[in-house]
């Protein structure tokens, strides 16, 4: 029976202490929990990697994780990223998070699976469509489509990322 106060003897904590995985993107206790796509999606939005690196990492698909090696489907767009220092620095944030050892293998194909760049892409279709129709059926923007004889020109109209910081403009003054 335990009462307040009282703590693990040293080596339990110890032994606790040398089995914890560090941490782990994803919420993960261990590098097991890499299972599906969006495992994959997850922990791709974790590493910390910028660049070609990152572009390589995000024209991937997830094809599968033994615990030793990583198989992914490289989108045919992004065949010119690998044999570089990218797909080094990928496959190195990829075992600080997956553990030392790791054998990645990339397979130049059409993913079975969505790759991040793809989910991105149909994000801003969709937001970029939203955005439109909002303007479409706006009355203040019809009104002043009427009154000035206007159209929205394609491509002028770009939505806004609800992450970032509102636009400050200057307040108008009369000079």
């Amino acid at each position: 029976m335990e009462r307040e106060g009282d703590t693990a003897p040293p080596r339990l904590a110890e032994a606790v202490a040398a089995t914890t995985v560090p941490d782990c993107p994803l919420g993960l206790t261990s590098p097991d929990g890499l299972h599906s796509p969006e495992d994959w999606h997850r922990l791709v939005a974790e590493l910390e990697l910028g660049g070609v690196a990152s572009q390589l990492a995000h024209n991937c698909g997830f094809a599968g994780w033994d615990g030793q090696r990583l198989s992914l489907t490289l989108d045919l767009a992004g065949e010119n990223l690998l044999g570089t220092s990218a797909e080094e620095r990928l496959k190195d944030a990829l075992a600080g998070v997956l553990g030392e050892g790791l054998e990645v293998e990339f397979h130049i194909a059409y993913p079975k699976h969505e790759t991040p760049a793809q989910r991105r892409v149909r994000h801003q279709t969709r937001h970029q469509a939203k955005a439109e129709a909002l303007m479409q059926n706006d009355p203040v923007a019809q009104l002043l489509q009427d009154e000035f004889d206007a159209r929205w020109m394609s491509g002028s109209i770009e939505p806004t990322l609800k992450d970032s910081p509102p636009v400050r403009r200057p307040a108008a003054t009369n000079s």
